[in-house]
C-alpha cells in the first residue's frame, strides 16, 4: 500500500510540473530589423548580419530595390503601396529625395561608406591599360558593348561623363543600361564586353574581373548613408544598428565589401594596384 501511495505522489508531482511547464511562456526572439537596401550596400549587410545577430541577438532582413524610378519594384513605389522598413541604406541623393517625401528621420542618419566607379570585364579576359583619361576613352571607343547601371553612378555616366568626354554620340549605340540586377551579372553572362559600376556592387560577384577604378578625372564618389524611418515600430533598435554600421566596429566588414570606410586612406591604392 505504501508503494502505491508513493507512486501516486510521484505521478501527481510530475503532472503538476508538466502543467507549470506548459503554462510558462516560451521566449520569443526579437523581431528582425527590416532594411531597404541599395545593391551597392547589400554585401555590407550580408557581412555584418551574422556578427550583428550574434552581438545583439537581432537578425537583419534586407530588401534590395532600386531607389529611383516609377516601376513597381522601386523603393518609392513600394513605399507608396504601404510597404515599410525600419532602416534605409541608400546613396545620399536617394536619401534626400525620400526625406522630402517624409520617409526619413533626418536626425537619425549616419554615413558609413563611400564607393567609386570601376571598370570590369568577363573573368579571364585580358585587362586593358587604364592609367590615363586617354586610355580610358580609347577603351570605351573600342568596346563592342558597354554595360552600366541605373543607379546614381550610372546616371552620372550617361548624363554627365560621356558628354564631358565628347563621346556620347559615338558610343550611344553600344550602351546597355542594366536594370534590376548588377552590371557584373550581365558581364558574366557575356551580354557586354565591359561594364562600369560601383566597385562595391562588383566585388562580391563571380565571373567578372575588376580592371580597376576609372581615372580620377572621370570618377564619381557615391556616399552611402543609413537612416531610420520615422514610423518604425523599433526606433531604439534602428538607432542601435545605425550606430553600429557607422562605427569602428564595422570598419573591416565594410572594407571587405568593397566600400571605403570613411577613414581608410588605402582603399583606392588597393584597387589601383590590381
Amino acid at each position: 500500500m505504501k508503494n502505491i501511495f508513493s507512486a501516486f505522489l510521484l505521478a501527481l508531482t510530475a503532472a503538476s510540473l508538466s502543467v507549470h511547464a506548459a503554462a510558462r511562456p516560451v521566449p520569443q526572439p526579437p523581431p528582425a530589423l527590416q532594411l531597404f537596401c541599395a545593391k551597392g550596400a547589400l554585401d555590407v549587410v550580408e557581412k555584418i548580419g551574422p556578427v550583428y545577430a550574434e552581438t545583439f541577438g537581432r537578425t537583419l532582413v534586407s530588401h534590395v530595390a532600386p531607389a529611383r524610378g516609377n516601376d513597381a519594384t522601386t523603393i518609392p513605389s513600394r513605399l507608396a503601396e504601404g510597404e515599410r522598413a525600419d532602416v534605409f541604406l541608400l546613396d545620399r541623393m536617394a536619401i534626400s529625395k525620400l526625406q522630402q517625401q517624409g520617409h526619413i528621420d533626418p536626425d537619425s542618419c549616419a554615413d558609413f561608406g563611400k564607393s567609386y566607379i570601376a571598370l570590369a570585364v568577363p573573368h579571364g579576359q585580358g585587362h586593358p591599360a587604364m592609367t590615363s583619361m586617354e586610355e580610358f576613352k580609347q577603351i570605351l571607343l573600342d568596346a563592342k558593348s558597354i554595360a552600366y547601371s541605373e543607379s546614381a553612378s550610372g546616371l552620372y555616366l550617361e548624363n554627365v561623363l560621356f558628354n564631358l568626354m565628347g563621346i556620347k554620340e559615338r558610343i550611344a549605340p553600344k550602351l546597355k543600361r542594366i536594370t534590376n540586377e548588377s552590371v557584373g551579372d550581365a558581364i558574366a553572362r557575356g551580354e557586354a564586353e565591359i561594364g562600369l559600376e560601383q566597385v562595391s556592387e562588383l566585388s562580391p560577384l563571380q565571373g567578372v574581373d575588376i580592371v580597376g577604378l576609372i581615372p580620377d578625372q572621370a570618377q564619381k564618389m557615391t556616399l552611402y548613408t543609413a537612416c531610420m524611418a520615422p514610423d518604425t515600430p523599433h526606433p531604439e533598435e534602428a538607432r542601435q544598428f545605425i550606430k553600429y554600421i557607422s562605427s569602428n566596429a564595422s570598419f573591416e566588414l565594410i572594407k571587405a565589401s568593397g566600400l571605403q570606410p570613411l577613414v581608410d586612406p588605402d582603399y583606392e591604392l588597393h584597387f589601383k594596384k590590381g
